[in-house]
């Protein structure tokens, strides 16, 4: 399993600040929000162990809000599909994510343990603790900063492929990773297209979640007109 990352590291750190204040409940995603009951009730059904009748009764008050759990968070920093905290395990095992000794720590590596994922944001000019994480951890707590003084509670940390301040990803226009196209906006905020219908050069296209160009099929839509999901085959522009 591999992932390809489109964004850069100053990128990740900047999404993954936006989500700072945001609530946490365990198995929420950022393309969830805002939070809903219907949602909440789908993950209760699927994670009943942690989903006691206190911690649901917090999580309904959270409805109309924003919330996402820990993998969610560094998923929407990296600008990735949804994957759970143990696939980035995988993603470090494999080579996908480059591991990273407790000494080369940078900001935008993401560090793991088991059950969660958090995402460095800044780390000191020695050692290169004390450091400065994003993470999304307890539904008692919002997305914020936490302080390592070492990294005692981590397993290991990696270094996801980020695109190069210099390279293409920050060119505008297409690129194509294997088979599957997507669209590089150039700018500093959006850097591709994503999710919903774009207009390119008098021409309309659609691009998936992970912002890949594709035929949508079966589309369902919000009543706010937001779609929320849809079957895709993958085409050239």
């Amino acid at each position: 399993m591999t992932v390809t990352i489109k964004v850069t590291r100053e990128q990740a750190i900047k999404r993954a600040k936006e989500c700072m204040g945001w609530h946490y409940i365990y198995g929420y995603k950022y393309n969830d929000n805002p939070v809903t009951k219907a949602v909440i009730q789908r993950l209760a059904a699927e994670n009943s162990q942690v989903f006691t009748d206190s911690y649901y009764d917090k999580a309904v008050k959270f409805i109309g809000e924003n919330a996402i759990d820990c993998s969610g968070l560094v998923c929407r920093a990296l600008g990735i599909g949804d994957y759970g905290s143990y696939q980035f395990k995988e993603f470090h095992d494999n080579g996908t994510m480059q591991d990273v000794p407790w000494e080369e720590l940078q900001p935008g590596d993401i560090l793991w343990k088991q059950g969660h994922v958090g995402i460095v944001w800044q780390t000191s000019a020695s050692n290169p603790f004390p450091i400065n994480t994003i993470e999304a951890w307890t539904i008692n707590y919002p997305v914020g900063m936490r302080t390592y003084q070492n990294h005692t509670v981590w397993k290991c940390a990696m270094r996801p492929p980020y695109v190069d301040t210099k390279s293409q990803g920050r060119t505008p226009g297409w690129k194509v990773d294997g088979n599957r196209w997507w669209y590089s906006t150039g700018d500093e905020n959006g850097d591709y297209y994503r999710n919903g219908f774009y207009e390119i050069n008098g021409k309309e296209y659609f691009f998936d979640k992970e912002g890949y160009l594709c035929v949508p099929l079966n589309i369902k839509y919000e009543i706010t007109g937001e779609i929320i999901s849809y079957d895709k085959m993958y085409i050239k522009p």
